[in-house]
């Protein structure tokens, strides 16, 4: 009997893929650099777009073996996608992105080299952050995993372990935190639109803010609390980002509880064959909004 995608053997596989393929575009790469054959900047596009592509091909065919034909395709569609929820979406990441600094900045600045580097490299990397990185991470972990996840489990856990392995695999501690709590908002954002139209641009648009960041602050990584040096000014916008994010994550847990509940009396009516009464899910209430 098929086991239902994914499976924690699923998820461990997908990380082996991504480890090994890793590895090897690291190893041809750069022995090319060494060479001088490509730039830095190119062997970083090149081993994160192969990485990412080779793991999404073999997620979708774990998927589609599993599943069988009648696996969803990718939703790139635009339907329930509007600004307000992109805004929205942004405003949230950004108030996120200033709420965990002070996690972030309480781990040792070292591991942050390697991404330093990285960042050195120019045209390349800018390519590699605004548009490759946002387009090959939603494809995997929102329009794949999550996808799945939350057939099997559920929106909850399937949000919060897809943002789990999202945060997981950026591997430098101090990105792990901060991807993991943006890898929420984005998750339920996709959950909410059905959409990874929304999501990829939010990403993009937060990591081209935070690329100009690193421009604009003399080409190093700088916190919030180091760019703003007036301490009451600081703190006024700490807790304005404070203020967002409780709000943005209390109402992401009301929304998820409802259609929790939602789905959980049409289980109890299918295994009954009686009608529950139950809430109007959010997303049935738009989409009533939407036709009107």
């Amino acid at each position: 009997m098929k086991k239902t995608f994914p499976t924690a053997s699923d998820l461990l596989a997908l990380l082996g893929v991504f480890i090994a393929a890793t590895v090897l575009c690291g190893i041809l790469f750069g022995l090319l650099v060494r060479a001088g054959s490509i730039s830095g900047g190119l062997s970083v596009f090149l081993s994160y777009s192969i990485q990412f592509v080779v793991t999404i091909l073999y997620a979708l065919a774990v998927r589609r073996l599993r599943s069988g034909r009648g696996a969803g395709a990718l939703a790139f569609g635009f339907r329930g996608v509007n600004p307000t929820i992109v805004l929205w979406g942004l405003l949230a990441t950004f108030a996120t992105t200033i709420v965990v600094e002070p996690l972030v900045d309480a781990l040792p600045a070292g591991w942050l080299e390697t991404l330093e580097r990285q960042m050195e490299l120019g045209g390349w990397v800018i390519v590699t952050t605004v548009v490759m990185a946002p387009l090959c991470e939603e494809i995997l972990f929102r329009g794949i995993l999550q996808d799945a996840l939350t057939a099997k489990y559920g929106p909850l856990r399937g949000i919060l372990t897809a943002a789990a392995v999202f945060g997981a695999i950026h591997l430098i501690p101090q990105q792990v935190v901060n991807a993991f709590f943006v890898g929420i908002v984005l998750g339920y954002i996709y959950y909410r639109t059905r959409s990874l139209v929304p999501v990829i641009l939010i990403h993009a648009l937060n990591n081209a803010v935070s690329y100009l960041q690193w421009t604009l602050c003399g080409r190093e990584l700088t916190s919030t609390r180091e760019m703003v040096a007036d301490d009451t000014t600081y703190w006024v916008l700490y807790g304005a980002a404070c203020v967002v994010f409780l709000l943005s994550f209390v109402s992401m847990a009301v929304a998820i509880g409802r259609e929790q509940k939602r789905r959980a009396a049409r289980s109890q009516e299918d295994r009954t064959g009686e009608h529950v009464p139950e809430q109007e899910s959010l997303s049935a209430r738009e989409d009533n909004i939407n036709e009107d």
